[in-house]
């Protein structure tokens, strides 16, 4: 399916249709008055790009210096030119006219109002409850743990995701890492004092003095 309906998305489809569709998701199915709609999910980006054969095109295209805002704002034009030049697939393409079709043949209603605000706020904060939950569990699942130079960069090139390993905090161990796959630090943990998860950085072997993930740049 190119779009799943709100009615049938949840908090665990985050992946899918991405942070604001799941949380109307989750308000559309707490009974609120949520205008029927759909997302267009992430597998039928991904669909797109590999069936036109614009995939490897569009992440060289995205592969710059994140910190040379030059270079990211003309991947962006490029990236954007690329995928609006490119025909959709007429599967994917009638799916989605269709949705549209069938969502402009939805009934007129209207809602009761009395103590929306305060229903509202209520069903937010299980929204959000539910949203980090999932959020939690996905990086779980997908973050490994690395203790070599070798290892992370072995690590990201097979399973992407997050590797996490013991850093000195010096730049240009994650320097090292940048050159060699395009993956750098995205996070450490808020708790600067934790203990790191090794005694050595896992680059240089210096003394570590935190744990940092490391994540494909695109």
């Amino acid at each position: 399916m190119a779009v799943l309906w709100l009615d049938e998305i949840t908090a665990d489809d985050l992946e899918l249709v991405g942070g604001k569709g799941a949380s109307l998701g989750e308000l559309t199915g707490a009974g609120l008055p949520v205008p029927s709609g759909f997302v267009v999910s992430a597998g039928t980006y991904r669909s797109f790009i590999e069936e036109t054969g614009i995939d490897e095109e569009l992440f060289e295209v995205v592969d710059v210096d994140t910190e040379d805002s030059k270079a990211l704002a003309e991947a962006q034009s490029r990236a954007k030119e690329l995928v609006l030049e490119t025909e959709m697939p007429e599967e994917i393409r009638q799916e989605i006219y269709d949705s549209y079709d069938r969502m402009g043949d939805g009934e007129d209603f209207v809602a009761d109002r009395e103590d929306v605000d305060e229903t509202v706020a209520d069903h937010f904060e299980q929204v959000y409850d539910k949203l980090y939950e999932a959020a939690e569990e996905n990086l779980e699942e997908n973050v490994r743990e690395a203790h070599e130079t070798s290892e992370i960069l072995g690590t990201i090139g097979r399973y992407g995701g997050y590797v996490k390993a013991p850093w000195c905090g010096d730049e240009a161990c994650e320097q090292v890492v940048k050159e060699e796959i395009a993956a750098e630090i995205v996070m450490v943990p808020m708790d600067r004092d934790a203990e790191p998860i090794g005694d050595e950085c896992a680059v240089c072997g210096d003394e570590a003095c935190e744990t940092a993930y490391f994540a494909k740049s695109y």
